[in-house]
């Protein structure tokens, strides 16, 4: 099964008893280093936790540094203002998709998904396959 969240660092009570119901045996962080850091996730116990920086071979990283620059209204307007915000997030959202460490880890992602299904959680390929998710 495949659960899409936002992010996990407010799971708490009854959300995090409904989540840990679900089953889900591990998560994995799209977000950038700073980000997993300053807003650590909430998981049940024994759940895998890997982080997948997409971004890190960005040289800019916009839409990851908009949380930095929302605090300080110079710093906003420098790196938002006069249209700035619309060219940023189309180049970040490219990069999604462009940069080689969102490319290596999609491929990564999707041979540990093929081997978990086909072949089950502890299978070698599949121990393969998540090394190689977890190194990028």
């Amino acid at each position: 099964m495949l659960f899409r969240s936002a992010e996990f660092s407010d799971l708490q009570g009854d959300d995090a008893a409904a989540f840990a119901r679900l089953g889900i045996r591990a998560v994995y962080d799209m977000g950038t280093q700073a980000e997993c850091a300053k807003h650590p996730n909430q998981l049940p116990a024994g759940t895998e936790y890997v982080v997948l920086d997409i971004l890190k071979d960005s040289s800019q990283a916009g839409a990851a540094q908009l949380l930095t620059v929302l605090g300080d209204p110079k710093a906003a307007e420098a790196m938002l203002g006069g249209g700035k915000a619309v060219a940023l997030f189309e180049e970040s959202y490219r990069e999604l998709v462009s940069l080689p460490s969102a490319l290596n880890i999609q491929h990564c992602q999707r041979a540990l998904r093929i081997d978990e299904a086909a072949l089950g959680p502890d299978h070698p390929s599949t121990r393969r396959s998540r090394k190689c998710v977890e190194a990028r």
